[in-house]
């Protein structure tokens, strides 16, 4: 029998009284004052998902660890802040070297500078792939870009007589969200790969052994991605797990153990932010970008409360000692 629902009718708190709940808890507070104008400045609803870490997880009444404070759960905070910033901007790269890439093999292999308007590539009737282009004609056609200008006063494509107004795939991919690429390269149909040896693009462009590999790979990615976008918290965030990123990793740094989802075996924790940054590193690197365990490491030390949260995050320990991070 599904719970009764009961309507919501809590009262909006001041921040002040907000802080002496956690006071009342057993939050130390260094600078009272100062907290509260903090909590103000990032809403109260937001920062509690960092005072999660430091409650006691045996307590009926929500308390606090002992020795617990405000400044500890602000300083992961902020470490979370600058982690997504980094993050946002190692992403960025990908991006748009995943993008130049692509769109060049796939045009290439096809002979077609139409080919993301070719549905003998994607499939009759694919209802996600139709949707996003339907996305990108509706921008293309609302640009008012100088490149969008030039080609619509200028040109017409005489491949497809039913999107004769759509530009090259050069122009079209850079007018795809993360989310509409991403969407784009799954719906290809398995014929396709294996016709225009997009396996060998993947491995041989982006560093990754199979093309349905890369497409898991970018929608973990896009998954992150959004997460940093939105601001919400990465810390130590569930993501879904990239296909066979142990084979990037080295077999003798022990990943992180949590126990199986049937509570029947311990097995690897494959599905936090530790493997989605080993996807993103080894498609960087193939994209001519250098290590980033540097920064993520510079990261770490610089907000101490953050290292006891390593293994949250799915680090293993010894990470430092990763290749794929550092060499």
């Amino acid at each position: 029998m599904a719970k009764q629902l009961v309507p919501y009718r809590k009262l909006p708190t001041s921040t002040t009284q907000q802080c002496d709940a956690l006071l009342a808890r057993g939050l130390g507070f260094g600078d009272r004052a100062a907290a509260i104008k903090l909590i103000e400045s990032v809403g109260y609803y937001r920062f509690k998902a960092y005072l999660l870490p430091f409650r006691d997880g045996g307590s009926p009444d929500k308390r606090f660890n002992a020795g617990a404070t405000f400044e500890d759960a602000w300083q992961l905070y902020k470490f979370d802040e600058n982690l997504r910033t980094l993050i946002f901007s190692l992403v960025s790269k990908i991006e748009v070297g995943v993008r130049a890439r692509i769109n060049h093999a796939i045009a290439t292999a096809t002979a077609n500078p139409f080919w993301y308007i070719n549905s003998e590539l994607f499939g009759h009737g694919n209802v996600d792939y139709s949707v996003t282009v339907g996305k990108v004609r509706a921008i293309f056609l609302n640009s008012h870009e100088e490149y969008a200008l030039h080609y619509k006063t200028n040109y017409y494509n005489e491949f497809c007589k039913f999107l004769s107004d759509m530009p090259p795939g050069w122009v079209a991919i850079e007018l795809m969200s993360f989310g509409n690429l991403s969407s784009t390269l799954r719906s290809i149909e398995d014929t396709a790969i294996s016709a225009f040896k997009l396996d060998r693009v993947s491995s041989r462009d982006l560093g990754v052994s199979k093309f349905r590999k890369l497409c898991n790979w970018l929608s973990v990615i896009h998954e992150v991605r959004n997460h940093c976008g939105h601001h919400g918290r990465l810390f130590n965030r569930n993501i879904k797990a990239p296909d066979a990123i142990k084979q990037v990793l080295d077999k003798a740094i022990p990943l992180v153990k949590v126990l199986s989802h049937d509570g029947r075996k311990i097995e690897d924790q494959l599905n936090r932010l530790y493997t989605a940054l080993a996807a993103m590193q080894q498609i960087l690197r193939k994209l001519g970008h250098g290590a980033i365990g540097p920064e993520v490491l510079a990261l770490f030390q610089n907000h101490p409360v953050s290292l006891t949260m390593r293994s949250s995050m799915g680090f293993p320990e010894n990470w430092e000692t990763e290749k794929l991070f550092f060499d």
